[in-house]
């Protein structure tokens, strides 16, 4: 049976047009054996437009030397993730996502479970029935449900983030990872567009433009 705070292994891809950096790397040419297994010192990528990818194979986060898989996505101002979708998952029936604004998490799951539920944005247990969904959805209740076990109420009744308008600029640290001695492959697919600016700002701007443009008309009635 699957405990909610687990671990993997990675490699990353890009599958977008424009060039990803990750840190000082492009995402394409990144590709270590494993991504960290040091939640203070997570793997730092900066995404860009379009469908970013993160896969790995993970297993046995529990366990003395286990490898979680922590990483910081860094989205440039601008721009804001849109949609998280699993698009491959085998392996045990579910494993633990989850993520906090910022370029380290609170705490390691599976050390210290109680600290990252109550600081971390948004959690969930995610398995193949999430496969081509959107994982915002599970992440922003904390759904902890098993597939075939007794239903278990949502663990965040005050969403920490608005799954509708997405991650905006920042920094945000992600933790995948499985406790269980079963092999669980994954690929994550972080889609990036233009952020959706606030209503004030909107209309700041549409009011400046009108502005600007009355100008300009008064000075060449003049």
């Amino acid at each position: 049976m699957f405990d909610p705070f687990s671990r993997p292994s990675a490699s990353v891809a890009a599958a977008c047009g424009l060039a990803l950096a990750f840190g000082t790397q492009s995402l394409a040419q990144f590709s270590p054996p494993d991504i960290s297994n040091n939640v203070d010192e997570p793997d730092r990528f900066v995404l860009s437009e379009g469908s970013n990818t993160v896969s790995g194979s993970v297993s046995n986060a529990a366990q003395p030397g286990g490898d979680p898989d922590f990483f910081t996505l860094v989205v440039p101002d601008g721009w804001r993730i849109d949609r998280i979708e699993l698009t491959n998952y085998t392996g045990a029936a579910v494993s633990f996502f989850g993520f906090a604004e910022g370029d380290s998490l609170p705490a390691v799951p599976t050390q210290d479970g109680a600290t990252f539920t109550a600081e971390a944005d948004g959690f969930a247990l995610i398995g193949a029935d999430q496969i081509g969904g959107q994982l915002f959805f599970p992440l922003v209740i904390g759904d902890v449900n098993i597939p075939g076990e007794p239903p278990t109420p949502p663990l965040i009744s005050t969403p920490r983030f608005d799954p509708i308008a997405g991650l905006g600029p920042g920094s945000y640290a992600f933790v995948f990872e499985e406790t269980s001695a079963i092999a669980v492959n994954y690929e994550l697919d972080f889609q990036v567009s233009q952020a959706i600016p606030e209503p004030s700002s909107a209309l700041l701007t549409v009011g400046t433009t009108a502005l600007l443009s009355l100008r300009r008309r008064r000075r060449a009635n003049a």
